[in-house]
């Protein structure tokens, strides 16, 4: 559902096929789920993801 939500801001097919998958592999390290941790593990998560 979200790559079809981002697909619809691209002017052409080819555009979004491109990035889309690049978006894919980025967009759980930028999204880790937050509604799922507590503060102090979103705080001591996110480092570990920018880290890599």
């Amino acid at each position: 559902m979200q790559r079809e939500r981002a697909r619809k801001f691209f002017r052409s097919p080819d555009a979004a096929q491109r990035f889309l998958p690049v978006f894919s592999a980025i967009s759980p390290h930028l999204r880790p789920g937050r509604h799922k941790l507590t503060t102090s593990d979103y705080r001591s998560d996110m480092p570990d993801r920018f880290a890599r």
